[in-house]
């Protein structure tokens, strides 16, 4: 590596860690369903305030539907900075079972939401605002293990995020 290149990436940091977060992805929705008719609900509550709710429902062997709720709600900074966030998320996808205890399954996923966030525009000291609907669509799946007294899985996603309605001064 050249000494350019090394300048090049040691700058890129610099100017992405002093970026505003203007969207943070939620929680997989993982319901590692085994047969029917079977129903799952679950949910979590985390740093910055953010909570997400989660339902998934089997209503023939194979077939999965899913539902997820996210909110994001930061506290502000010192300086008043801050913003907050939600998207409602709905998939539909298949699951199977195979040796015994181990689920794989795959889902496409839709979502819409919105986010606003306030900053301080250091060029006129003043208080700025932008807000945005979002609508994501994409693929996700996991491969997990389930026993009578613990569940593990391994998952991934892959979403197309588009804003739109982009307003702010």
């Amino acid at each position: 590596m050249n000494i350019n290149s090394l300048l090049y990436l040691m700058l890129s940091f610099l100017f992405i860690s002093c970026s505003p977060t203007f969207y943070q992805p939620n929680n997989i929705n993982t319901p590692m369903l085994k047969e029917e008719k079977q129903i799952r609900i679950g949910g979590s509550f985390g740093n910055s305030n953010n909570l997400n709710l989660e339902i998934a429902v089997a209503p023939i062997n194979h077939l999965g539907l899913i539902g997820t709720f996210s909110t994001f709600n930061p506290d502000k900074n010192e300086e008043g900075e801050g913003g907050n966030g939600k998207i409602n998320e709905g998939g539909i996808g298949y699951f199977n079972n195979f040796y015994k205890n181990f689920i794989i399954d795959a889902y496409g996923i839709y979502g819409k939401g919105n986010v606003k966030n306030y900053f301080i525009n250091r060029s006129i000291q003043n208080m700025s605002k932008l807000n945005a609907n979002i609508e994501r669509f994409g693929l996700q799946g996991s491969i997990g293990y389930s026993s009578k007294y613990f569940e593990i899985n391994q998952s991934f996603r892959y979403i197309k995020l588009n804003y739109y309605d982009i307003k702010g001064n």
